[in-house]
């Protein structure tokens, strides 16, 4: 999955340089309240998105897809199923930091009625 984003696809979702293993590695382990929905085509993962609840109690968002596979409504989808699960929960704020210049992501995060 890592290997098909981009340096530029990584850096806005980590907002720095990085090559995500180390997000991988939590998001898949086994962290109790924590929710994460693969997408794939195939045998090929070609999407990752997580619910994480922090020690605080807050639930933080968090969607990477592989270059070949934007903007084609995955993410949307998997924010969506996920969303529904925590609403289901009892959750009823979920954030998410999003760079400023990355709009289609706030416009889909508007979509869904978030903003």
């Amino acid at each position: 999955m890592l290997a098909r984003c981009s340096r530029a696809t990584l850096f806005h979702r980590f907002h720095g340089f990085t090559d995500g293993v180390p997000y991988f590695r939590a998001q898949l382990g086994d962290r109790p309240g924590d929710q994460t929905l693969l997408a794939w085509y195939g045998s090929t993962c070609v999407g990752v998105a997580t619910l994480g609840v922090g020690d605080t109690g807050r639930v933080d968002l968090g969607v990477l897809l592989a270059d070949a596979w934007q903007r084609q409504g995955i993410g949307t989808q998997l924010k969506v199923s996920l969303f529904d699960s925590a609403r289901a929960k009892g959750v009823s704020t979920v954030h998410a930091d999003v760079r400023s210049d990355d709009l289609h992501i706030l416009e889909s995060l508007r979509q869904i009625g978030l903003l």
